[in-house]
């Protein structure tokens, strides 16, 4: 990108997103790096430079409507003096900032040719999960399969900044995730454990190619002709 300089740092986030679209620029050499500026009459992009790595967009992160209310924890803590809570702050600000500012249908558009993020987009959903599943059970066996979402809480080490936790961050304790639960339901005509195992085996291989979506299978095989529950009337079978 040329002359990338002398652009007006008043430029609108939008537009610069779609600036970078136009210039086919490579989502990999994007930094964006969060200023904590308590002066409301700042710009948005405060100073955009280039350097043979990366692009460098400084960005006052207090213009940014989710994270506005960020504004007062941070007086808060500069006035503490609580420098361990800033240098938490400021780096959860970094992680989520190029998501918020990217993760839009400009970036859609922007990425539709873009491998770096093509490579590194989530290969699974929950939808194609379920058709696979059944792709691959449905022909041999009677299958039924069904999801639903469950909240779970996931624990997580706790980090104390003096006497009490930094502010509304997720910094320790429990942090609340949806999961996926898919239940598999498989009729067999009769019991076969080497169908059973090879069914176990087939579910496994599922469960450890899949990384990138939070899901759990519950497999329940049934014997729908189940000797014990027979009785022969001449040539009839109940």
């Amino acid at each position: 990108m040329q002359h990338i300089n002398n652009i007006n740092k008043n430029i609108s986030l939008n537009n610069f997103v779609s600036l970078l679209k136009s210039q086919k620029y490579s989502l990999k050499r994007i930094n964006f790096i969060p200023v904590m500026v308590n002066k409301t009459s700042s710009p948005t992009i405060l100073e955009i430079y280039e350097n043979k790595e990366n692009l460098n967009v400084k960005i006052n992160i207090f213009k940014i409507k989710p994270f506005v209310k960020l504004q007062n924890i941070y007086q808060e803590y500069t006035q503490n003096s609580s420098d361990l809570a800033i240098e938490i702050l400021e780096y959860g600000v970094k992680a989520l900032l190029k998501i918020y500012i990217l993760d839009t249908k400009a970036l859609y558009k922007f990425t539709t040719k873009n491998n770096y993020y093509i490579q590194y987009a989530p290969k699974y959903t929950i939808d194609n999960i379920i058709n696979n599943i059944y792709k691959l059970l449905s022909e041999d066996y009677c299958t039924v399969v069904d999801y639903k979402q469950k909240l779970i809480n996931i624990k997580r080490k706790q980090i104390i900044v003096g006497d009490s936790y930094v502010g509304k961050s997720f910094l320790g304790a429990y942090i609340p995730s949806y999961v996926y639960i898919i239940s598999i339901n498989i009729y067999l005509i009769s019991k076969n454990q080497y169908v059973i195992n090879k069914i176990k085996a087939q579910i496994k291989k599922i469960e450890e190619k899949i990384t990138d979506i939070a899901f759990k299978i519950e497999l329940e095989i049934s014997i729908e002709n189940n000797k014990k529950n027979q009785m022969y009337l001449g040539y009839f079978s109940l």
